[in-house]
């Protein structure tokens, strides 16, 4: 205070400069911050116990670590045990000397586990007081710098050997220098401490462009190494190869360029060696590749790749690979094109491909992948996937083991199609076959209700003019016209077995049977049925058998018979004179059928559509003679089923040969003698004595059955469906010898009826009658069982054969008591009783000697002349309905063709027969006639 006033002092400091410092130290913390962050490396401190203070987020993209994870740690706790011990000595002793340190180099663990090598440099951090506070630093990762190092001294280890002692030994011999050079097939040039060229080999200078004369004294760099690839200029400090002359180190560089003399560049790899001489560096020498073979190796496996690829996207193929330890997952393009991904997508982590398939899918794949893990066998599966989108698709995939050096498998890896069209395809030919078999299923129930509904009406129409034939045999007019309805209903009946044999053929259930028969008797059999017919037509019949034809074979007689009836049928149906011709031959291997005719032809070109269906050689054709266009269709199938075939030869206006051909098979068993067939009744009653129930709804087949079962003898009870039959037998179950039962009737049908008495009269054969033709038919009904099944309409003389096939007690047909069926002989020939006496006396007159013959040929033992006469005396036997002379007859052919010891005993009794029939012939035409006979019964 002054004067009790007071004085203020005040100090002012110009801080303007501290503020300045203060900005820009702001601003260098800046910029060192801004270092770190874009720095690759990583910068760490430490404290005084090597724990870290602070890391750079760099760590986490070297090593794994965030940096928050580490802080704390020492640079110890990243590295395995041995490393840790090592790195730990070298680095206490260096901060214990409180220096800074340069390029140390350690091995870290990764935080996957995998070993990173790194390079760190350090300084010490001194306080105020000079006390040490710790270290700061930086590491950086040359873990790939290492192993590109590693690879080029594997690779180029042997030729740095080669040069360095080719090198060494050049001092001492200019001549072995030369040597060395010259047979190196690598360029080397050798370089003073200038970088001037001292040497060069003739590889180098092919490969440069260049002659030693030019090289020689000039910049190694500015000549041949003064640009990068890309044309910019490179710098000599720059240049690895003057690290080799000024820091005496080892350079190896795996892809840079030369310039050749032209101005192009040279893709090499090289490695650059310091000489020494007495200590002193006095040059290097280079040794160089050349990498264009290489880089076009490169370029070759990038365009196989790209190949590769289209090929996989064009057959939609894709390739993966599963790691079996850590679940990774690598899918090629195509394949994440499958499940609706972009090519570039990445591939979805494995624990999310569940969603990729359908459940079932999934469970099929994971068992798979599991078992081929488990056992290394490979797997194969069709899948349905998800694609990313939520459609449906599917893919074929194949997958493999891939295993380690001790076996163990380390991953799985394979290949996937996409199927998806496929899938939708066969989809498709299901539902197709579906519909078709739907269709072929409505259409055999149609075939099987036509041929029902036909064959009911039909069964009573021949039954009932079975009837009328027999009670009007010999009236003339009468009888004619009976046979006339018996000739059109048989037509009928053809027609309908023909359309139900073609929808076998077409379904593929048609059998053929395999059974002895014998290729003679279906020729005689064949010519029987249709001689008559020719006849009427004024045509005449010829039969030639080949004299070595077997007596026995295996096949299908009834198909046989069945394919020479169309071809007879035909020649009878298209000829209008002239004559017809059945030629039956063997050639060791196989057996040949052929019908000639002299009639109309057939053009060339009409040949192949002969055989299909519903064809004719043209439209007139079946105009003017009828018929279906189905039989030789079914012909060529048959032939065919049975492993033959069918020929034709025809020329217009002369006349046609149609030729069966089909393997021989030789039979090793008897052949069974069958009753020989006719189409119309025989008299006599053949089941006398015999008790038959019969249950039939219709009433017309009712008429059918009792005119057919009485006339020959039957004690006959008719019921008109399955349950009065079950009463019937529960009623008497001892009463009835064979029953007779219709598959179809009202209130119980057939089969379940068989069932009931077959539970009450185990030991009565049941014989089934269908209107149906189908084999599953006969199936069915034997599964019920009967022993039997006839189809209708019902043949009289098929029923009569099956009714004393299974009658409990034989009985004797009294067809054997007459000698002459003067019934079918006299409808043979329409009644010309005059024309009928001219061919007895024709016969008497033949067969005359005949007896003798016989007896001699059997005292000789004469095979070949007892199946002769056997054949002859067959024939003549035929013409004038003498069966059981007929029947003999045929046994002796095949027993004397087959060298039977029977064969002489049947031409005795052949003889002795003969003789009877002769006798009744001389008094049949010694008699006297009358003026109303119309035909006899016998003598």
């Amino acid at each position: 205070m002054s004067d009790g006033q007071p004085v203020f002092v005040a100090m002012v400091r110009d801080i303007s400069e501290r503020q300045a410092a203060e900005a820009s130290l702001r601003a260098s913390e800046k910029r060192f911050q801004d270092f770190v962050e874009v720095s690759a490396d990583w910068i760490w401190e430490v404290d005084t116990e090597c724990r870290f203070t602070f890391i750079s987020k760099s760590v986490e993209a070297i090593l794994g670590y965030p940096p928050d994870e580490i802080l704390g740690c020492r640079p110890f706790d990243l590295m395995l045990p041995d490393e840790a011990a090592r790195v730990s000595t070298e680095l206490t002793a260096l901060m214990a000397q409180r220096r800074p340190f340069r390029n140390f180099v350690k091995t870290n663990t990764h935080k996957d586990g995998t070993l990173r090598h790194i390079e760190t440099s350090g300084t010490p951090i001194f306080g105020s007081e000079g006390e040490l506070l710790g270290y700061r630093g930086l590491d950086r990762d040359i873990t790939e710098l290492i192993k590109a190092r590693e690879t080029l001294e594997i690779h180029q280890q042997h030729l740095e050997q080669q040069v360095a002692e080719q090198s060494s030994a050049a001092l001492a011999s200019k001549e072995q220098l030369n040597l060395i050079l010259e047979s190196s097939a690598d360029g080397i040039f050798g370089a003073n401490t200038k970088g001037e060229i001292t040497f060069v080999n003739s590889a180098a200078e092919h490969m440069l462009g260049y002659s030693s004369s030019e090289l020689l004294g000039r910049s190694m760099h500015d000549t041949v190494h003064h640009s990068h690839a890309d044309g910019t200029q490179h710098s000599k400090t720059e240049c690895p190869m003057r690290n080799c002359l000024f820091n005496n180190e080892l350079i190896r560089v795996a892809d840079d360029v030369f310039w050749r003399a032209d101005g192009t560049p040279l893709p090499v790899s090289y490695a650059a060696h310091p000489m020494q001489h007495g200590g002193a560096i006095v040059g290097m020498v280079v040794n160089f590749s050349d990498n264009t073979v290489h880089k076009q190796f490169e370029q070759d496996l990038r365009e196989r790749e790209e190949s590769l690829k289209e090929a996989q996207r064009i057959a939609h193929l894709g390739c993966w690979y599963l790691d079996v330890t850590s679940n990774q997952v690598v899918w090629s393009e195509e394949l994440s094109r499958m499940f609706g991904f972009e090519s570039t997508h990445p591939t979805p982590p494995y624990n999310e491909h569940h969603k990729l398939f359908t459940p079932e899918s999934w469970e099929k794949l994971s068992v798979a992948l599991d078992k081929t893990v488990k056992t290394g066998v490979p797997y194969e599966l069709e899948l349905e996937t998800v694609r990313k989108d939520g459609s449906k698709g599917w893919i074929w995939v194949r997958g493999e083991a891939v295993t380690d050096g001790k076996g163990i498998t380390a991953g799985l890896r394979g290949v996937a199609q996409n199927i998806t069209d496929r899938k939708k395809t066969e989809a498709a030919l299901i539902e197709a076959q579906k519909a078709a078999e739907q269709m072929a299923k409505i259409k055999s129930e149609f075939l099987t209700n036509m041929s029902h509904e036909i064959r009911t009406p039909l069964n009573g129409v021949l039954g009932l003019a079975q009837a009328g034939f027999r009670e009007n045999a010999g009236r003339g007019k009468s009888q004619e016209l009976f046979t006339r309805i018996l000739d059109s209903g048989h037509l009928l009946l053809n027609i309908v077995n023909d359309i139900l044999d073609f929808s076998k053929i077409e379904a593929g259930k048609l059998v053929i049977e395999a059974q002895p028969f014998s290729p003679g008797h279906i020729a005689d059999e064949v010519l029987i049925v249709t001689t008559e017919r020719a006849k009427a037509k004024g045509l005449m019949v010829e039969s030639y058998l080949s004299a070595d034809i077997p007596a026995v074979c295996l096949g299908d007689p009834t198909r046989i018979s069945q394919i020479l009836l169309n071809f007879l049928s035909n020649a009878i149906k298209f000829t209008i004179h002239g004559k017809i011709t059945l030629e039956t031959n063997w050639n060791g291997k196989s057996l040949c059928f052929a019908v000639s005719d002299t009639g109309i032809g057939i053009a060339p070109e009409d040949h192949k559509r002969l055989f299909s269906p519903f064809e004719q050689a043209d439209a007139s054709t079946t105009r003017q003679y009828g018929g279906t266009g189905l039989g030789l269709s079914i012909s060529k199938h048959l032939a065919e089923l049975m492993g033959g075939e069918i020929c034709v030869e025809s020329t217009p206006g002369k006349g046609s040969r149609f030729e069966f051909r089909l393997p021989y098979i030789e039979s090793d068993r008897p052949l069974n003698s069958m009753p020989a067939r006719s189409s119309l009744p025989t008299q006599g009653k053949r089941l006398a004595g015999l008790r038959i129930l019969a249950a039939e709804d219709n009433e017309v087949n009712q008429l059918v059955l009792e005119d057919m079962l009485t006339n020959e003898g039957a004690a006959l009870t008719l019921v008109s469906n399955g349950r009065l039959a079950v009463k019937a037998v529960m009623r008497a179950p001892k009463a009835f010898d064979v029953i007779l039962m219709d598959v179809q009737m009202p209130e119980l049908d057939g089969r379940e009826a068989t069932r009931q008495i077959t539970a009450i009269a185990p030991d009565v054969p049941i014989i089934g009658q269908t209107a149906h033709a189908l084999a599953e038919e006969r199936i069915m009904n034997r599964a019920a069982g009967m022993v039997e099944t006839i189809t209708k309409p019902l043949i009289h003389e098929e029923l009569m054969a099956i009714i004393v096939r299974f009658a409990p007690t034989p009985v004797v047909s009294p067809i054997a008591a007459d000698l002459i069926d003067w019934d079918s002989l006299f409808k043979r020939f329409n009644n010309r009783k005059d024309f009928i006496e001219k061919l007895l006396r024709t016969a008497l007159l033949s067969q005359e000697e005949i007896p003798s013959q016989l007896r001699k040929a059997a005292s000789n033992q004469d095979m070949e002349a007892m199946a002769f006469i056997g054949h002859s005396l067959k024939g003549t036997a035929g013409n004038f309905a003498a069966k059981l002379l007929y029947d003999l007859a045929r046994r002796l052919q095949d027993s004397a063709r087959a060298n039977s010891s029977d064969a002489a005993t049947l031409a005795e009794q052949c003889a002795d027969h003969l003789d009877e029939v002769l006798k009744l012939l001389r008094a049949r035409i010694d008699q006297p006639k009358t003026e109303n006979e119309r035909h006899p019964d016998g003598p």
